[in-house]
This record gives structure tokens, C-alpha cells and sequence, in this order.
């Protein structure tokens, strides 16, 4: 009897061991700042804690300091903001604050940013990014434009293959999981304006084909904020932050 209990036991888990795996993901923290080559300030996540200390598009950071008063190579300024796990400190022209980056899926909106520029300009580069570049056109594909809404609809499909090459930490709160077999990226962009801001909502949804011993199982997976986050950097010309 107990060993038939161990080996129920032991098929249980393989038949779930997929799906926990998918499950058991972390999610990216950021400042919540997308910064361009120069340090200027492309965009700001609303509700994230470099908007809530007051930073706005196109403020250019002069300076950052790490935890012990470290002063970063400029260089490496646009990663260590990506990337730091301790409060640090922003220096721009006129002011200097202390930051630490947390998870935009709980702190912030995760699609919604205040951007750079006009709607106009903001529309026109974001087809532009979703129909050219393939860091994000590749699962982003462009499905329908409403240009006098300023909406545009993305679609795709890809198989266990390509679904494997996706960086998951850009789509999903976490990595890539077992027993892959498709996916599903759903995508709604819409460009607007508020209290003199150019705003953009990113609505990102996933399907995602997990196999079990019994088949595939479908697993709906909520965005994780970097993949927007990316759109945005392929909006102004950027390589997105985390393959540089």
C-alpha cells in the first residue's frame, strides 16, 4: 500500500510539475524610468516610484550615486538604474532624489506611461517600432491601426520553438518554466493626452500551452511591465535596456 501511495504521489508531480514551474516566476523591478543613451527621461510608469518622487519626460539625469555614495560611470548609469536592488540616488539639474526600484506589477500601472514628445509623434513611432523592429514586432505583430482613435492591435502565434526563444522576463513576471508548446500575445496600444502629458496604454495579454502527461493545459499569464517597457526604448531608437 505505501508503495502505491509513493509512486501516485510521484505521478502527481510529474503531471504538475510543468504548470509549477510556469507558476513559480519573479517579476522585474525597475524604477519605473525608461532613460536613453544621453540620460534623458524617454518615459515615466505611472505609479512607479521614479514618478511618484516627481520625474517627468525629458528631464536628463546628471549624476547617480549608489548606496555608499558611489558615484556610477556614466556608461553604466542606464543599467544600474535598470538593475539596482538598493536605494540609490538621481541627480538632475535642479534636483537630486533617492529611488529604489520595485515590482511595477504591484507598485505601479503596469501599461500605462507618460511619454516624450507629442501623441502624433508618440503614434507614428510606436507603428513604426511594432511594424520594424523585430525585438518587438516578432510577438507584437500589428493586426489592426485606428489612426483616428490612435489605437493599434497586435496578434501572434508562435510554436514551442519560438516560444522557447522569447525572453520571458520581457513578457510574463518571471522566466520561461517547462513543457512549453505555444503561445499567445495579445496586444492593445492606444496613445493619448492628459494635464499636458502624451500618454501611452500598453494592454498586454498571454496565452500560454503548458504540456502534462495528459496534454496541453492553457495558462493565462499577466504582463510583467518589461515588455512594454521595451516598446517604448524601440520607440526612440533604444536598445531595450536588458540586452545591452
Amino acid at each position: 500500500m505505501k508503495t502505491i501511495r509513493i509512486i501516485i504521489c510521484f505521478m502527481a508531480i510529474l503531471i504538475a510539475l510543468p504548470t509549477i514551474c510556469f507558476a513559480y516566476r519573479y517579476s522585474p523591478r525597475n524604477s519605473g524610468m525608461v532613460v536613453n543613451q544621453n540620460l534623458e527621461v524617454l518615459a515615466v510608469n505611472v505609479n512607479s516610484p521614479a514618478y511618484n518622487a516627481g520625474i517627468r519626460p525629458g528631464e536628463i539625469i546628471e549624476s547617480v550615486k549608489d548606496k555608499d555614495g558611489k558615484v556610477i560611470d556614466k556608461e553604466d548609469i542606464r543599467s544600474f538604474i535598470f538593475q539596482s536592488k538598493d536605494v540609490y540616488t538621481v541627480t538632475f539639474k535642479d534636483k537630486s532624489i533617492q529611488l529604489k526600484n520595485e515590482r511595477i506589477d504591484k507598485s505601479g500601472d503596469v501599461g500605462l506611461f507618460i511619454i516624450k514628445g507629442t501623441k502624433e509623434d508618440a503614434f507614428k513611432n510606436l507603428f513604426q517600432a511594432l511594424t520594424f523592429n523585430p525585438a518587438v514586432s516578432t510577438f507584437l505583430t500589428v493586426k489592426n491601426i485606428d489612426k483616428d482613435l490612435m489605437v493599434i492591435t497586435t496578434y501572434s502565434h508562435v510554436d514551442k520553438k519560438q516560444a522557447h526563444d522569447i525572453e520571458h522576463h520581457a513578457l510574463l513576471s518571471g522566466g520561461k518554466g517547462l513543457g512549453i508548446t505555444e503561445e499567445t500575445i495579445d496586444g492593445t496600444f492606444a496613445v493619448g493626452e492628459r494635464d499636458g502629458y502624451t500618454l501611452l496604454k500598453e494592454t498586454i495579454h498571454q496565452e500560454i500551452g503548458i504540456m502534462s502527461l495528459f496534454g496541453s493545459v492553457d495558462h493565462s499569464c499577466e504582463s510583467s511591465g518589461m515588455l512594454e517597457r521595451e516598446v517604448i526604448e524601440c520607440m526612440f531608437g533604444e536598445t531595450p535596456t536588458h540586452r545591452e
